[in-house]
């Protein structure tokens, strides 16, 4: 990791430049269906966790809830499966409407249509880095002035969005959504 990447926090990163001169390098988004929905006016503010604990918050209108949960996921309710928030115009720039047929889906994307979602999926890649060691701190693009900055754990991939925005997965999430 880069002796930078441990002495600032990062909030935003767009130059290319600057992402590989600090060891990030570009990943291709590998096709995978994921279910979403416009968060309705009476939802917002919402605050979510993530298993990190680094708190995203949708907090103004224009954010489109993202679920991408197991085939083996029990739970149907929507706020116990996995998701994230996503800035309107973010999306639009970064995820396309699926247009294959509905058989595609499995049973909890089916339950999740039911609810109001529709299946789209993220064909944008990210810039990103293997953290292997401490240090590493991240502001997101959902983060409030009032949260303190994320510690990034070790082992983890650190990503770079379509705005800049710094976030983070484990390297077995990012396996699966990411060609390496």
């Amino acid at each position: 990791m880069h002796n930078l990447l441990k002495q600032y926090i990062i909030n935003q990163i767009k130059s290319e430049k600057v992402l590989k001169n600090l060891g990030f390098q570009r990943y291709n988004r590998r096709p995978r269906i994921s279910m979403c929905r416009n968060l309705p006016i009476w939802e917002i503010p919402k605050e979510i966790k993530t298993q990190w604990g680094e708190r995203q918050h949708a907090h103004v209108p224009g954010y489109i809830a993202v679920y991408d949960p197991g085939d083996d996921d029990t739970n149907t309710a929507l706020h116990c499966m996995t998701h994230w928030f996503v800035e309107r115009s973010v999306f639009a720039r970064t995820y396309t409407m699926w247009d294959g047929d509905d058989s595609a889906l499995n049973d909890v994307q089916r339950n999740l249509l039911n609810q109001g979602c529709l299946p789209f999926f993220k064909h944008a890649g990210v810039w990103a880095v293997e953290i292997d060691e401490p240090g590493c701190r991240i502001r997101g693009l959902e983060a409030t002035p009032e949260d303190d900055p994320t510690p990034v754990p070790v082992g983890v991939m650190l990503m770079i969005g379509a705005d800049g925005e710094p976030y983070f997965t484990d390297k077995e999430k990012f396996s699966e959504l990411y060609e390496l």
